[in-house]
Parts: C-alpha cells; sequence; structure tokens
C-alpha cells in the first residue's frame, strides 16, 4: 500500500497555519462525527475507525455542495494531521503558492495561511511531509481515479530524494489493499506509520556509515 514522489520542496519561508483555525477545524471534525454517528473521537490512531465510517455514510449519501465538502475534507484532514502530530511529534506548515500562480490569482503569500489545501504536517519521527488534506478530500470521494488525477501531489508524500530509491523497494514489498481501504485515513495512517519505522531504519544506517567513515578517517 503505497504512493509517495520523490519532489523536494523548494526552499520556502516557514509558515504555518493559525493554531487556532486548527483547533477549530478539529473539533468540527470531532463534532461531525459524533452528531452522524454518536461516536466520540479522542484523537487516537483507533478513532480513524470512526471517521471512516462518518466519510462512508457522507460520501453514500446525498451529494455536498463543494463549499461544504471542502469544509468537510478540511475538518476530517486536521483531525488526522493531527492524529500524526500526537502520535509521532511534528508541525504542521503553510506552503505558499507557486509564486507566479499568486501573481496570477493576486493573492499574497501570506494568505496561504489561511489555505487549507495548502497545509501539510511535517514529522518529527521521521524526515516525511505529508497532506492529510488531500487525503480526507480523496477519501470523499467514490470516484478516486479521478480524484489522484484532480491533485497536483503524487500521493501527498514527499521523502528526502536520497532515500526515495529504498523507501520505494521496501513499500513495493507491502500486500496488496483494496481501493477502500487504501484511500480511508486508516489506511493512510497505517503506511505513514510504516514508512516512518522505514525512514528511522534508514537514517539510523546513514548515521552508522558516517560514524565508521569518521573513524576510519581518524583512526585513534
Amino acid at each position: 500500500m503505497h504512493s509517495t514522489t520523490s519532489k523536494a520542496s523548494s526552499a520556502q519561508p516557514l509558515l504555518q497555519p493559525s493554531p487556532a483555525r486548527l483547533t477549530e477545524l478539529s473539533h468540527a471534525a470531532c463534532e461531525y462525527v459524533q452528531r452522524a454517528t454518536s461516536l466520540d473521537l479522542d484523537h487516537s490512531e483507533e478513532s480513524l475507525a470512526y471517521v471512516d465510517h462518518y466519510l462512508r455514510l457522507v460520501r453514500d449519501g446525498a451529494p455536498l455542495k463543494p463549499e461544504v465538502a471542502d469544509l468537510v475534507a478540511a475538518a476530517t484532514g486536521v483531525y488526522l494531521g493531527e492524529t500524526m502530530i500526537a502520535r509521532f511529534g511534528g508541525r504542521w506548515l503553510a506552503i505558499p503558492l507557486d509564486p507566479s500562480q499568486a501573481e496570477q490569482a493576486d493573492t499574497p503569500v501570506l494568505d496561504s495561511i489561511d489555505d487549507p489545501s495548502g497545509w501539510r504536517v511535517e514529522l518529527e519521527a521521521a524526515p516525511l511531509i505529508c497532506d492529510p488534506l488531500m487525503w480526507a478530500r480523496h477519501a470523499l470521494r467514490s470516484d478516486h481515479e479521478e480524484a489522484e488525477d484532480d491533485d497536483a501531489s503524487e500521493g501527498g508524500l514527499v521523502a528526502p530524494a536520497r532515500l526515495m530509491e529504498q523507501l520505494a523497494a521496501a513499500l513495493a514489498r507491502l500486500p496488496p489493499v483494496s481501493e477502500e481501504y487504501f484511500y480511508s485515513l486508516t489506511g493512510r495512517f497505517e503506511t505513514v506509520s510504516y514508512i516512518v519505522e522505514i525512514l528511522a531504519s534508514l537514517r539510523a544506517a546513514e548515521e552508522d556509515t558516517d560514524e565508521d567513515s569518521d573513524n576510519a578517517a581518524n583512526p585513534q
């Protein structure tokens, strides 16, 4: 179960979404799920199954207005991101528009902190940047193939380019899963958990290699 990209993020000023806005959206996700299912969320990995159940109900119900779908995706995506940060450590980032796009849209770069489509989670446990809001948008849609085509990001994951070949090989060994599970928030979280373990191992191996090289260059 995998989908990732080797694209490196270009150097950008460090911007972060408003903590108050993140809290508001996370609380909204809890309210949506509780109202529709009578289930309470606690930011545990297990609670993502409740969010997935809620998203299935929404997806199978009457079509949502685009602005409502955007709000549901933002709320559940932030909930997933907060759950990942609680597990792995990390922080939210706000990725500005490409300068050429910003100029065409006549949108100041700082407006990106208010645009959930540009929010990402940078994990502390491993060198990995995730796009949980994109994953939530995909989970809301039944036409998953079209959903993938509509996003410029190739999977919503960015890892260091030097580790991509080994990471891709490890991900290729994962057993296949159903499309439903792949696009679920639970499935995304499981994939991230696996990638964190792989990247931590690869980074540790790099450090051991560097230490051996230093010892060889500076024998006692």
